[in-house]
Order: C-alpha cells, then structure tokens, then sequence
C-alpha cells in the first residue's frame, strides 16, 4: 500500500543563510505540485525567504514547515518556528521602517501584506510563531473550520508513522488523529490504511469507524487512533479513542481531557466505547499523538486562544515534543 506523500509536511532546520535558498526552493516545488499560478508561487517564495531570513537575523535558529492545503484551500501552509528573544509588540513588528536587528524592517509586513491568511504569535524570551498561507482562488473553502496541524516523523524518517483528517459538513465536524505503532514506513502504511477507512467511512459515527479500522488493520502492525464528532446544534462532541492519543476541549474558562481506553487497532481491541463532552461555541479541539508530551496547557501562552489554531498547533510542537518519536498535532476551531 502506497503513502499519500503529497500529505505530510516538511520541516527545514534554518540557522544560516545558506539555508534560505533551500526553503525558498522547496516552498515553490510544493506550490509546483499544488499547481498554483505563477504570481502566487512568487507571492510564497517571498514569504518563505523573509520566514528563513527573519529567524537568522533575530533567533539564530528556528525552522520552517511547509504543509500542502488540500482539503482546506487547495493552497500551501508556511510556518516560522523558534525559540529566540520573542516581541513585546508584534503588531509595531508590522509596520514597515520598525527593525531591531538595523535591517530595513520591512519582512514580517511584506509577509503580511503577501498572505492570504495571516498571523503571529510572540512573547518575550519565549519564541515566535509566523503562519502564512496562500491559497489558489483566494480563500478556504470552509472558513467557518480552522485547523492547524503538525504532522513530522522522528529524525531521518522520511514519513511519518502519525496522520490525521478533518471531515466538514453543516453543523457536524468529524476529526481523527492515528499513531501507527512505531515509526518508518510500517507505521506510516498502518497510519494510512486507518486514515482511508476514516475516509470512506466519514458518515459513521466514531465508534464504527475504529470498529472497521481494527478489521482492516489486522495485517498491519496495528494503530492508535481516535476520532471525535462534533455537532455545534447540540454543542456536543462525541469521542472515542484506543490507545494513547491525548485529546482536550480547550475554552478560555476551562479546559477538559477526553478519556482513551487501552488497546491497539488491529490487533487488541477489549471494547469500544464513546464518550459524551460539551462544546462551547469557539472552543479549541486538541489531538495529538504520543510523540508530544501531555503536560501543557495553554494557559501558559498570554493570548494564543485569540489566534489561528495552527499558531497553537505549532507552539505545543515547539516546545513539548518529545524529540524521540514521530508526531501529530492537530488544533480545531468549529464556527458554522
């Protein structure tokens, strides 16, 4: 079985100029394949280099992860991550003529004015997080669902055992996030061959979707999964899980963890079972995969509730991934 490759994200480590030409290069090969027109893919080389050039100037080091938008645009996802000094005041970062590293600070604007969807999230001694996206005819096709993700495998993996999808139709959000065991190209297919039962399977409720996913991946080395449904008539979510993928509903007045039980899909499955939780109108829903530690809370980040999930997505990964493992992240925001 092959691997939907045209799925995963890439990630490229930036802490010199010389690595600048390689994102602006890999940023134009993906919207290349996405086939977006000339003009964008100029508009996405600009905001790639000013990415990689902004992280040398002012953190040293950082990364750059480029995701192809598929089922949300088509378009192309870039993200700036590090860990350096942070702003006090990013909206003046914007303004064109404000620097502090005596360029002529015109880079994180230029970003803005580039980008279809914008948004940064920075904090003193902390890091910044940079998200761009630039999209084919414009706009998302379903603004009312924002979705952030990171999706990369362990090292010198060249895919990643870990997948997710999200699944919008009116007033109902269905969303899975799966952890192949292991890690390399057996948990990459088992990952996948979960994710297109998902696919084929999305009008089913959660519990009969891993019901069928344990069928199918009884030849595989078997899978973590999860899968929540949302229906913001009721502002309700329905969740059932195997195995460790953490998942939480996320307010600004409170946050609450959704209940996985033990298992393996595809090979030890005891019961299934789905559990009921509220979900305010706006709310944020958090899955990820082993591969980032549960102990965060978003409480931590001043303000990050406000900005575009994947700003969320991006800010766990960089500072409670686990480093010895691949990993999924997945943040979403339903307003129909």
């Amino acid at each position: 079985m092959e691997v939907d490759q045209l799925h995963r994200q890439l990630t490229m480590p930036v802490s010199d100029h010389t690595q600048i030409g390689q994102v602006r290069r890999a940023a134009v090969a993906l919207s290349n394949q996405m086939g977006l027109d000339e003009t964008t893919q100029g508009k996405l080389a600009i905001i790639a280099t000013e990415m990689a050039s902004n992280i040398v100037k002012h953190a040293g080091r950082g990364e750059v992860v480029l995701r192809a938008l598929r089922d949300e645009g088509p378009g192309i996802e870039a993200l700036a991550i590090d860990r350096g000094p942070g702003m006090a005041d990013p909206d003046a970062c914007l303004r064109d003529g404000f620097s502090t590293a005596g360029s002529a600070g015109t880079g994180l604007g230029a970003m803005s004015r580039l980008s279809d969807t914008f948004d940064i999230y920075s904090y003193p001694d902390k890091g910044t997080v940079v998200m761009a996206r630039v999209w084919k005819s414009g706009g998302p096709i379903n603004p009312s669902c924002q979705v952030g993700s990171i999706c990369l495998p362990m090292g010198s993996e060249q895919l990643p055992g870990d997948a997710w999808a999200v699944d919008v139709e009116p007033g109902r959000l269905l969303v899975t996030v799966i952890d192949g065991l292991g890690h390399g190209a057996a948990a990459a297919i088992a990952a996948e061959k979960a994710l297109q039962i998902f696919r084929e399977h999305h009008a089913e409720t959660p519990e009969q979707i891993l019901g069928k996913a344990h069928e199918a991946l009884h030849d595989t080395r078997g899978a973590t999964m999860a899968v929540a449904e949302v229906f913001m008539g009721r502002q309700q979510l329905e969740y059932c899980g195997i195995g460790n993928i953490y998942g939480a509903v996320v307010a600004p007045s409170r946050s609450r963890s959704l209940v996985s039980l033990n298992g393996t899909v595809g090979h030890e499955l005891r019961k299934l079972r789905a559990f009921t939780y509220p979900y305010p109108a706006g709310a944020l829903l958090i899955m990820h995969s082993d591969g980032l530690s549960t102990r965060w809370s978003l409480d931590d980040y001043p303000g990050i509730f406000q900005h575009h999930p994947a700003i969320a997505a991006a800010v766990l990964y960089r500072d409670h991934s686990r480093q010895r493992d691949d990993v999924a992240v997945l943040a979403v925001r339903y307003r129909p």
